[in-house]
């Protein structure tokens, strides 16, 4: 809310135990939900330059990561089970469920980030690329090594104003950047052959529920780099007999 609050609401309208939360300033970001498992994680950013993070069973805060300034993008997720927001100060943050940083992050692309960052393989090499939209106008496309792909940044005349989408729009074998921009509708035409689409998040909020539910099954349990031995994902080494 812009009363600072982060409030649940169960199925009956009663609030969720533990809440309502303040946290200093206006939410204008849209929360998501990750869940690892153990716990739901709460994940929003904060007009006081905060991005957080909270357990849902108990309203605990798991973790914060300060920025240089607002932070209005709802967060996303990649295949491995990392979280990904950007912030008003041009930085794109990657995170593990601890809440470390990535290698390679914040990668700063200039701009102020708009909407929500998207995931998808534009080039058709079973890799996921990263789709970022500024208010500067332009596009941005990221290999799995944090290398722009060819024709990319896109500049545009008129800001990005939403999130992009990724879609075979046109059903011709290759993927399109759709999003909205303070004076029009773009559509970007990718011209690798990939449709491999489904399983990524490549749209608002990952789904057209706008749900901003993630949940991760993988190896690592939800850790971007988990130790040899951490079984829960708690940076602690386990001991088992």
């Amino acid at each position: 809310t812009d009363s600072d609050n982060i409030y649940v609401l169960l199925d009956n309208l009663t609030i969720a135990p533990n809440f309502p939360i303040d946290v200093g300033n206006n939410i204008q970001s849209e929360p998501a939900i990750y869940d690892i498992g153990t716990d739901k994680i709460i994940l929003t950013g904060c007009k006081n330059n905060n991005f957080y993070a909270f357990n849902y069973s108990d309203g605990s805060l798991r973790f914060v990561i300060p920025t240089g300034d607002d932070i209005y993008t709802s967060p996303s997720f990649d295949m491995n089970g990392n979280i990904y927001f950007g912030s008003d100060d041009g930085n794109v943050y990657a995170l593990d469920t601890n809440g470390n940083l990535l290698d390679g992050y914040p990668l700063n692309i200039g701009s102020a980030i708009v909407g929500s960052i998207v995931f998808s393989d534009l080039n058709g090499n079973n890799l996921e690329n990263m789709i970022i939209g500024t208010d500067s106008g332009e596009l941005f496309a990221y290999d799995e090594n944090l290398d722009l792909l060819d024709y990319f940044p896109i500049n545009y005349q008129y800001a990005i104003s939403s999130s992009p989408q990724v879609s075979d729009y046109d059903l011709d074998g290759d993927l399109e950047i759709i999003a909205g921009t303070s004076g029009d509708l773009i559509v970007v035409d990718v011209k690798y052959q990939s449709t491999e689409n489904e399983d990524y998040w490549s749209i608002y909020k990952g789904d057209l529920l706008r749900s901003g539910y993630f949940s991760y099954e993988g190896d690592s349990g939800g850790c971007g780099n988990p130790l040899l031995g951490d079984i829960n994902c708690d940076t602690i080494i386990d001991i088992i007999d």
